[in-house]
């Protein structure tokens, strides 16, 4: 059987560095990111997934003062049924002109993951399964993904590979199974009319043997202090978020999933939470300024 082995979320506009390396340093100066999803209320052993990352600029390049390297820190525990995924990853990106108005950036996470199996919150029929008797308690693996970023005043786009190393596992089961490649592209540009701007931005989630998962939203900006938006999810849901900005360093985000597919007979829908803390307030920091970053 295959499925999806990565978690989702819904802010993914506003919290790019949590699946592309690439993006780190893209913003003027620190920013850190802690969040929260509870996935499908109410539905026994729905995911729950905690994450958090910090990245930021650590030497300019003398060729110029958009040549830069930057790191990060990323970090996450995923929860669903009896299995639970726990991730720490260290980023690197070097971000350089591609000409006055396009920023590139190249990047790449690395780290390790720990995948737990509880065999005690498995409800057996034959006791004597060796499926169970002969699951790892964890695995331990490790993480690659590269990424790449572009970026200018009015568009962005990224791509990154996720899970490069296709980890052989045997958590569970008398047959080993893998980690497989999960590629994530993202793309999305800016209109602005006065004090407002609107965004209109896609994510799409490719991996084997499953359907294309394509996330298409809509942001309404006012002045960068307080932002809404739709997104449609063609396999699960349609989202509502909400997204401010509170003591000038701080904005806070929330998201809304109203499921769509058969998952809605037995669960609620989904809710999401997140805070960025970012030292730079409103500043805008350099003509190649995401339109999301801020």
């Amino acid at each position: 059987m295959v499925s999806q082995q990565q978690p989702q979320f819904s802010h993914y506009i506003f919290n790019q560095f949590a699946f592309n390396p690439a993006v780190a340093g893209s913003k003027a100066c620190l920013d850190a990111t802690l969040g929260y999803r509870n996935q499908w209320v109410g539905f026994e052993g729905a995911p729950k997934t905690a994450f958090g990352g910090v990245h930021t600029v650590f030497k300019k390049n003398k060729l110029g003062l958009e040549n830069k390297h930057a790191f990060g820190v990323y970090i996450e525990s995923d929860r669903y049924g009896p299995f639970s995924r726990a991730k720490f990853k260290l980023a690197y990106a070097y971000h350089f002109p591609l000409n006055r108005d396009i920023l590139m950036s190249m990047g790449l996470f690395v780290g390790i993951e720990q995948l737990s199996f509880r065999s005690g919150e498995v409800t057996l029929i034959n006791f004597n399964d060796d499926a169970i008797g002969q699951a790892a308690n964890a695995i331990i693996v490790p993480e690659l993904t590269p990424g790449i970023f572009l970026q200018s005043e009015k568009w962005f786009g990224g791509l990154s590979i996720h899970q490069t190393t296709t980890s052989q596992l045997k958590a569970v089961g008398t047959s080993e199974s893998k980690l497989v490649r999960h590629g994530m592209l993202t793309g999305g540009t800016t209109f602005k009319r006065e004090k407002w701007s609107f965004i209109p931005s896609a994510l799409i989630k490719i991996a084997p043997s499953v359907p294309t998962a394509v996330d298409i939203n809509i942001m309404a900006d006012y002045k960068k202090t307080f932002a809404f938006g739709l997104t449609y999810r063609n396999t699960d849901a349609v989202v509502a978020l909400v997204r401010f900005r509170a003591l000038d360093y701080f904005t806070v985000g929330y998201a809304f999933d109203y499921t769509l597919s058969q998952i809605q007979a037995g669960a609620s829908n989904s809710h999401e939470i997140m805070l960025s803390i970012n030292p730079c307030g409103n500043k805008k920091g350099t003509r190649y300024a995401c339109p999301t970053f801020y």
